[in-house]
């Protein structure tokens, strides 16, 4: 019969291989996402942010549309397969907090998001409607990086809403809604306690950068108009984002590549107007303050991803160690042991 010391050590070892096991699968996942769009698959968002003074925002946008023309575009001195397409579109953001807005005051984001294409009514993405879920905590170290989900929306509910979108999981198409529970819950959320809070609408002129066929960047200007309890507030910001599924997919190798030519873009913009100025304040918390909103931060106990099944297994592993290296030294010092 096996001592108690062999069955702990050989428990501890099984957990800490299952430890390796979910934190390994969980980075297949975010590495090996299809192109087309992914429900309860988390990409890696990049993106500069940069608040543009509300008089300079004709200027800037005649600036990229001269400047990122296929015609001069200087990233093509970099690589020739470098291409532009201009876009104009219209979004409208309804976000989704608690009543003390735990959400914002953790700088993520909660919303059910429309699109329209006004530059090209018959694009796929035209009419476009997605419950996405941003996350500011993902375990990466780099600054700009920032987690998404994104999951359908029940297209009967939306239309039921008549623009007033009721509570996130009836949005939600049915399939998803564990998910969205699930995911937010890891962020100590409780998605039964989200309603409707502030709105976005965005008129957004886009500079879509490929290289070759594949999709790369997307420098955004956008027209904001925020609008909460009867009260609306306007700002424009220019979003330098790399593209979520190129980036997410790429190794270390390559997102720093990726970086480095979208650092490239920014400090371009940034010599050209000098009063514009990096804020990675998120657009949801940029209105809130411009609302004078005071959210409470989640408390740390609260935290779903500090007490994630990682951190469990880990905890037990370490526990099932630490108690048969005991047992074994304690076994060890018992009159008559052999040594």
């Amino acid at each position: 019969m096996p001592s108690i010391s062999l069955v702990l050590r050989k428990s501890a070892k099984m957990l800490g291989l299952l430890a390796f096991c979910l934190y390994a699968n969980q980075g297949a996942i975010a590495q090996a996402q299809p192109e087309s769009d992914s429900h309860d698959v988390m990409r890696i968002e990049n993106e500069f942010k940069l608040a543009v003074p509300s008089n300079l925002e004709d200027s800037v946008w005649q600036y990229l549309l001269a400047r990122y023309d296929n015609s001069n575009f200087f990233l093509k001195e970099l690589d020739p397969s470098f291409n532009t397409q201009f876009a104009e579109e219209f979004f409208v953001d309804q976000y989704f907090d608690d009543k003390a807005f735990r959400v914002m005051a953790s700088m993520n984001g909660v919303r059910c998001r429309s699109r329209v294409v006004l530059s090209d009514p018959y694009s796929e993405k035209d009419g476009r409607d997605l419950i996405q879920l941003k996350f500011n905590e993902i375990g990466s170290d780099n600054n700009l990086n920032r987690g998404e989900y994104k999951y359908p929306v029940d297209d009967e509910a939306l239309q039921l809403s008549n623009n007033n979108p009721q509570p996130l999981l009836r949005l939600t198409e049915t399939a998803y809604r564990k998910e969205v529970i699930r995911r937010l819950k890891q962020h100590g959320i409780d998605a039964y306690s989200l309603y409707p809070t502030i709105r976005l609408e965005q008129m957004r002129r886009r500079a879509y950068v490929s290289k070759g066929a594949a999709p790369f960047a997307t420098l955004t200007l956008d027209n904001v108009t925020a609008l909460y309890e009867g009260q609306s507030r306007q700002f424009v910001e220019l979003e330098l984002e790399l593209n979520e599924i190129g980036y997410t997919q790429s190794d270390s190798a390559g997102r720093a590549k990726m970086e480095r030519i979208n650092g490239l873009v920014k400090k371009d913009i940034l010599n050209r107007f000098p009063a514009i100025k990096q804020d990675q304040t998120p657009k949801y918390n940029k209105a809130g303050l411009a609302f004078g909103i005071k959210a409470e931060s989640i408390p740390a106990e609260e935290q779903g991803n500090a007490f994630s099944p990682y951190f469990w297994v880990a905890a037990i592993s370490g526990l099932l160690l630490t108690l048969g290296l005991l047992w074994r030294k304690w076994n060890s010092q018992k009159p008559g042991t052999a040594r």
